[in-house]
């Protein structure tokens, strides 16, 4: 998913490769009019901006699930891999309960059904947190600067 998302940005890998044949076959690709071959599902306006957010959120997560958040918070939802994690943050980034700006550039996302707050911090190493705050919603609405 890493080449996915540079090849949607610059049309190269990450490597600064052209696509491959497997690239093209994963699902992620298909072809364009034209015969130009080209991100599968994106096409202009609301679409570009709603797979933009996908992405953007599928990215966080990973992030989020490759740092400290899994070591220290996994037990908290029974998270067996850093892949459930990750689904678990883009599900909560891409439809929560509610949501706060926070200082210094983040933002907190609040869901109900699993009683957590996920916090997207961009200007730390690994993307922010996620976890279940013992306080529960009052942590979310009182708590958070």
């Amino acid at each position: 998913t890493a080449n996915y998302a540079c090849i949607l940005a610059t049309g190269k890998r990450c490597d600064g490769s052209d696509p491959t044949p497997e690239d093209l076959e994963s699902g992620y690709y298909s072809l364009m009019p034209g015969g130009a071959k080209g991100p599968k599902g994106v096409g202009s306006g609301a679409s570009n901006a709603a797979n933009a957010v996908r992405l953007r959120n599928q990215l966080a997560g990973q992030e989020i699930a490759g740092g400290h958040a899994f070591t220290k918070h996994a037990s908290e939802f029974g998270f067996k891999t850093r892949a459930e994690m990750a689904a678990h943050v883009e599900r909560v980034m891409g439809n929560p309960t509610a949501t706060r700006t926070l200082t210094h550039g983040r933002t907190a996302y609040w869901d109900d059904a699993t009683q957590s707050v996920v916090i997207r911090d961009p200007s730390n190493i690994d993307g922010g947190t996620v976890f279940r705050p013992a306080a529960g919603r009052s942590y979310f609405d009182n708590s958070l600067k």
